[in-house]
């Protein structure tokens, strides 16, 4: 059943679908979706709007949990969805400790600031992935950083950052530095 739907007039109904998706290469070993808070009174926020969730299989053990969203236009009621899905994304957490997470989506404000609905410090904190990355190249020659983000653009000229993929570290990895995959393969292989 789609995520967004509703009725018009007394003995017509309409259905309209909205649709979010999660594609792998990976396994995916688990998924489902949470319901977000709308507002009814307007017919710009009345649809449904969901966080679907899915858990993904990397390799044996490692798994990552990865979410995605469409916030609505209206802002009391994108702070309420914004609240839910941090509450959502914490009871999952305590779930499954072991995994990442990463939540995507086009949160329809510039500045998201996730951590200012729950208590955290250091790696349990949610990093905004483009700005950790631009705030770590080092390459000179890297022009991805230079359009500040900007995802959306009503005349052809990006002017606003409203897309976000936020990443959040297992508590088990905290401390992780990456390995080479020769090394993973060599630790596998008893090398």
């Amino acid at each position: 059943q789609g995520a967004a739907y509703w009725s018009e007039g007394e003995d017509v109904e309409f259905r309209s679908e909205e649709g979010l998706a999660i594609f792998s290469r990976f396994p995916i070993t688990e998924h489902e979706y949470v319901l977000l808070s709308r507002n009814m009174s307007d017919s710009w926020n009345s649809h449904q709007r969901i966080c679907l969730g899915a858990k993904i299989q990397l390799h044996h053990n490692i798994s990552v949990q990865v979410f995605v969203t469409h916030l609505p236009l209206e802002q009391s009621i994108r702070t309420t969805n914004i609240r839910e899905i941090v509450e959502y994304l914490d009871e999952k957490r305590n779930q499954h400790s072991s995994s990442w997470q990463v939540l995507c989506g086009d949160f329809n404000q510039e500045d998201v600031q996730l951590d200012s609905f729950h208590s955290c410090s250091g790696c349990q904190c949610f990093t905004d992935a483009w700005l950790q990355y631009c705030n770590n190249n080092t390459n000179p020659a890297s022009t991805a950083c230079g359009n500040h983000g900007n995802t959306f653009s009503t005349n052809l000229h990006y002017q606003k950052r409203i897309d976000f993929v936020f990443v959040r570290t297992s508590r088990e990895l905290c401390n992780f530095k990456p390995h080479s995959k020769r090394w993973i393969n060599e630790q596998e292989n008893g090398f």
